[in-house]
C-alpha cells in the first residue's frame, strides 16, 4: 500500500517463533539468503546511530545505499533511515516490526516514511518498486522463516527419537 507519505508491505503471518524471525532479521550477513529486495547489508555493529550499507534492488539493478540505525526494539521492531543534509528536502525512514501472534507465530510489516520537498516525486517514481520490493521481502523472510523452524523442529524430534 502507497499513500501520501509512507509505502508498506503487506503484513505477513509467518508460523515461527518471533524470537527466530527476529534472528533472522538482525542476521545482516545473510541477507542474500532470503531477501532479494535487499540481498547485501553491512553493519559493523547493531546499535543505534551505525551505518547500514546495503544494495537495494529498484527495478533497475542494485544500487548502493546507505542508511542509519534509528531505533531497535528487541523482537519488535528495528529501524534505519536516510536523509539528505536537510532534513527539509528529504527525510527516509524504513520499519520492519514484528508482533508475536502466538508462541510459534508472528506478523511482520515493513513500512517506508518519507518527509521533504522531494516525499512526492520519490513516491511517484519510486513507491511501486519499493512496495514490490518490501513485499519480496516479507514473503521471503516468511518462507525463510518457516522453513528453517520446520527444520529445528525435525531436528529435536529426531534428537528425541534417539
Amino acid at each position: 500500500m502507497i499513500n501520501e507519505h509512507s509505502v508498506y508491505s503487506d503484513q505477513v503471518t509467518i508460523n515461527a517463533p518471533v524470537s527466530l524471525v527476529w534472528q533472522i532479521l538482525i542476521d545482516f550477513d545473510n541477507y542474500q539468503r532470503w531477501n532479494p529486495f535487499c540481498p547485501q547489508l553491512i553493519n559493523k555493529s547493531l546499535a543505534i546511530g551505525e551505518a547500514v550499507d546495503m544494495q537495494v534492488e529498484l527495478g533497475h539493478g542494485l544500487q548502493q545505499q546507505v542508511e542509519y540505525i534509528e531505533n531497535i526494539e528487541k523482537e519488535r521492531e528495528i529501524s534505519w533511515s536516510m536523509t539528505q543534509q536537510d532534513k527539509s528536502v528529504l527525510y527516509a525512514r524504513r520499519t520492519q516490526s514484528l508482533s508475536a501472534i502466538t508462541s510459534n507465530s508472528c506478523d511482520y510489516l515493513s513500512v517506508d516514511y518519507f518527509e521533504g520537498a522531494l516525499r512526492d516525486s520519490i513516491l511517484r517514481q519510486h513507491g511501486q518498486a519499493i512496495e514490490d520490493g518490501f513485499n519480496a521481502c516479507a514473503y521471503g523472510l516468511k518462507d525463510y522463516a518457516e522453513a528453517a523452524y520446520r527444520h529445528s523442529l525435525h531436528a529435536e524430534l529426531e534428537g528425541q527419537a534417539e
